[in-house]
């Protein structure tokens, strides 16, 4: 028998019409997977369980999770296939598995349970002298929303405030990153802090709380809306997630936080506009950089002019979250001319260049 089966608030599995194969002088066993919630590959361990039929005793076997830390059979009921609260039943932490938050821990703390298993990144001095590798790291796992544990061996004040970068502009390579400010957006992008004693805390729905949320830290969301709507905060990469969220509950972006806005992001459906099939791809592309290359007169434009109005009608961004980048003034000026209907923010390159 193949399938799922969902342990109880005990922690017990009961299966009612099974009857496992065995083989000459065996007792009758069944093996079967125990899925962890939070971590990566390998992300299960093969336990060995007796049927009533065998004497009544269970055989456990010792696990080590991928990040080294040793683990048992302790706890085992809140590893389900199903995260509690998913489909019923309280939550949020932490959070349904299409959202993909990590933690942030001291370094030599204790990691909390849901994130056992999850890869650790440690911050220390080493780091800061070189946060390249790290941040790379950091922001690959952010982009697929893969949980992780971010072990703090410094203090965060340290790369918060925004980085200056003094050279002249001409001496700049193309690899000039300010490290330190995406280090400071990884770490706490997407992240519950637990360096405290206590509940780790979700600082995007302490912030939401202050434009008149009510924030539920024991469910059903992160939040309840005036209107009595459940609601995370996402810290992710902003799109179309990969899995549904229970009926009825609604996702707001942290930069709509952020933006002082309670804004939920909608479902979007396929743009009105008559499109080719490449055309409709490059307008309701996921998530992430993408590149369209298409020669004059293919309608550059007109992609450009769609993509922006799916963005801010269609998924409900707002026009202050989308920013258009024109080649010069005319540029500009026809791409405004074209999105007046819901304006959103168009810069020439120069502009953007003076206003950074």
């Amino acid at each position: 028998m193949r399938g799922v089966q969902v342990a109880d608030d005990d922690g017990n599995v009961t299966f009612d019409t099974i009857f496992p194969g065995c083989d000459s002088g065996r007792w009758p066993h069944i093996h079967f997977e125990v899925t962890v919630r939070i971590g990566p590959v390998p992300r299960t361990r093969l336990c060995t369980v007796d049927t009533p039929m065998a004497p009544k005793t269970v055989q456990r076997r010792g696990w080590v999770s991928p990040s080294g830390r040793p683990s048992s059979w302790a706890g085992t009921r809140r590893r389900c296939a199903v995260p509690e609260g998913v489909y019923g039943g309280p939550m949020p932490l932490p959070g349904p598995l299409a959202l993909g938050r990590g933690v942030v821990v001291l370094e030599g703390g204790a990691v909390p349970e849901p994130w056992e298993a999850a890869p650790v990144v440690t911050v220390d001095e080493a780091v800061l002298g070189d946060p390249r590798a790290v941040v790379d790291r950091l922001h690959r796992r952010w982009a697929t929303r893969e949980p992780y544990v971010i072990a703090l061996d410094v203090d965060p004040a340290r790369f918060r405030a925004p980085e200056s970068i003094g050279d002249e502009v001409w001496r700049l390579t193309p690899g000039t990153e300010p490290y330190f400010d995406r280090l400071h957006f990884l770490v706490w992008a997407n992240t519950y802090d637990a360096r405290a004693d206590g509940d780790p805390i979700w600082w995007w729905g302490r912030k939401a709380a202050r434009l008149g949320a009510t924030e539920t830290p024991e469910g059903p969301a992160d939040l309840t809306l005036e209107d009595g709507t459940p609601a995370w905060v996402d810290g992710g990469p902003r799109g179309p997630l990969p899995t549904a969220l229970p009926d009825g509950h609604v996702v707001i972006a942290s930069e709509s936080v952020d933006a002082g806005r309670l804004d939920p992001d909608l479902i979007p459906g396929p743009p009105d506009a008559e499109l080719a099939p490449d055309q409709l791809a490059a307008v309701t592309h996921d998530r992430g950089p993408v590149r369209v290359i298409a020669p004059a007169g293919s309608g550059k434009t007109r992609v450009l002019t769609e993509r922006l109005r799916h963005l801010v009608v269609d998924r409900g961004w707002g026009p202050d979250a989308v920013l258009a980048v024109a080649y010069n003034k005319q540029a500009q000026l026809e791409l405004e001319v074209r999105t007046a209907a819901f304006s959103p923010r168009v810069r020439t390159l120069n502009s953007l260049g003076l206003w950074v």
